[in-house]
């Protein structure tokens, strides 16, 4: 009957009332069920305590259970990895052939002065922004 860390004493309480309720509401003849809450909920209160200490320590508790942040992020740091590098960026770029409708979209972004989208920048490595004081373009052979 003492399944203090699932439950949290659902059953002794669910037998207290049962009982006080029979008794119309005295507690004198239910001081059995009254006892077996009270130990039940000591016992859940000690162990909610010692899980808090082992959480905080980031320590794993029961391995049947789920893992808190504290514990996930004590785990982590033991088994660091390499953060991103920028040899790692660059290799999203395309190569330097650039097909014919990414060619286009360059040039009609550039025609229109409007900025270029951001992934058309990192697949082409395009250096092209946006300029606010640049009216007149020039007409290009893709004819747009």
């Amino acid at each position: 009957m003492f399944n203090c860390l699932g439950d949290g004493c659902v059953a002794e309480m669910t037998t207290m009332l049962d009982c006080i309720k029979e008794h119309e509401f005295e507690n004198t003849p239910c001081t059995s069920q009254i006892a077996a809450f009270e130990a039940c909920m000591l016992k859940h209160k000690e162990t909610i305590k010692e899980m808090r200490s082992v959480a905080r320590e980031g320590l794993l508790f029961d391995e049947k259970q789920k893992l808190t942040f504290a514990q996930i992020n004590h785990m982590m740091t033991k088994y660091q990895q390499p953060g991103p590098s920028i040899r790692n960026l660059r290799d999203f770029r395309m190569a330097a052939h650039k097909t014919f409708r990414i060619k286009r979209k360059l040039a009609k972004c550039a025609k229109i002065n409007k900025p270029v989208p951001q992934w058309v920048r990192m697949k082409t490595g395009n250096r092209i922004r946006y300029n606010a004081k640049r009216r007149h373009w020039r007409r290009t052979k893709l004819k747009l």
